[in-house]
Parts: structure tokens; C-alpha cells; sequence
């Protein structure tokens, strides 16, 4: 007998939980036999009766759905540009590098990861900046046609939205 494998009983399958026995020599002995079902029988709410609370705490983490920095960058961009065509200038080469080497970005942002959400759908508005740096040849207008070059480097503000999410793991 496999006591590992499930029995039928009356179309209700069953596994041993318990088996007891003597060994009298020559004579049938009678066994106490304890089974366990496999499924319930009644309607039960285990939680319930069990008082089975909930494990653990549901966990959330930022995540960003909104970072301006691009915006920013593009509207400077188009200022400066604007400026030179509305006067007589005539722009010959443009170079724009921006830079986040010194500066605290949104993936690097310790503030985000030390300090998670507590409630589902919070929100949370950084501040960040970034860098950028103009060059600009150009031929200045007017009677004498100078060469110029406009190297300026301005620190823009920009932001970055996050909202929380359930970590999924």
C-alpha cells in the first residue's frame, strides 16, 4: 500500500494522515486509519478561520513620467536662434552641447530612491539643471561684416515628474 497516493472513499479522495497497528503473531489486527481530504467539503473562508492576516505591505516605487529637460533645452535653443535672425546677423555655423556630468539628473537622483511612496498614485515634482553651451559663428550686420563667434553657456531648470507605482519585483 503507497501511502503517498490518494484513495477514493465514496467519491471523495483522500490521503493518509495517520496509521496505527500491534503485531500479535497469527491473528488479524485491527488499524486506526486517519485520512485528510483533499478539498473542502463545506463552504469555508480559510482567511477567516485560520486569522490568516496579510503578509508583508505592498511596496511602491517612483516612477518618472515627465521630464521637461528636452523642452527646455529646444526652447532655449529657439530663443537664441530667434534673436540672431530678428537683427541683421547672419548665423554661418550653430553647436549646442549640453551637459548633466556635474549636476543631479532624474536617474541619478538619491532622493528618489531613499525616500519611496507610501500610497498608490502620489506624486512627486523635482527640480534638476542642466548645462548648455552655445556656440555660434556668425557674420555680424551692418557696413563692415565682421566675423563673430557667440560662445555663451546659460544653466537651465527644468523638471521632472514621477508618480508611484506598485513594484512588481
Amino acid at each position: 500500500m503507497d501511502i503517498l497516493t490518494p484513495v477514493a472513499l465514496r467519491g471523495q479522495y483522500l490521503l493518509f494522515d495517520g496509521l496505527s497497528y500491534s503485531l500479535p503473531a497469527n491473528k488479524i489486527v485491527p488499524v486506526e486509519l486517519t485520512l485528510r481530504t483533499l478539498r473542502l467539503i463545506a463552504p469555508y473562508n480559510l482567511d477567516e478561520e485560520h486569522f490568516i492576516k496579510n503578509f508583508g505591505s505592498t511596496l511602491y516605487i517612483w516612477k518618472l513620467v515627465r521630464n521637461t529637460m528636452t523642452e527646455v533645452i529646444e526652447n532655449k535653443k529657439k530663443e537664441i536662434l530667434d534673436s540672431f535672425n530678428e537683427s541683421e546677423d547672419t548665423i554661418l555655423s550653430s553647436f549646442f552641447k549640453t551637459n548633466t556630468d556635474d549636476y543631479m539628473t532624474p536617474d541619478s537622483d538619491n532622493y528618489v530612491i531613499e525616500n519611496p511612496p507610501i500610497l498608490d498614485n502620489d506624486k512627486l515634482v523635482r527640480n534638476y539643471q542642466v548645462k548648455l553651451r552655445v556656440y555660434i559663428d556668425y557674420i555680424m550686420g551692418g557696413p563692415e561684416d565682421l566675423r563673430q563667434t557667440y560662445d555663451e553657456t546659460f544653466i537651465l531648470s527644468y523638471i521632472g515628474e514621477f508618480i508611484s507605482v506598485v513594484y512588481s519585483g
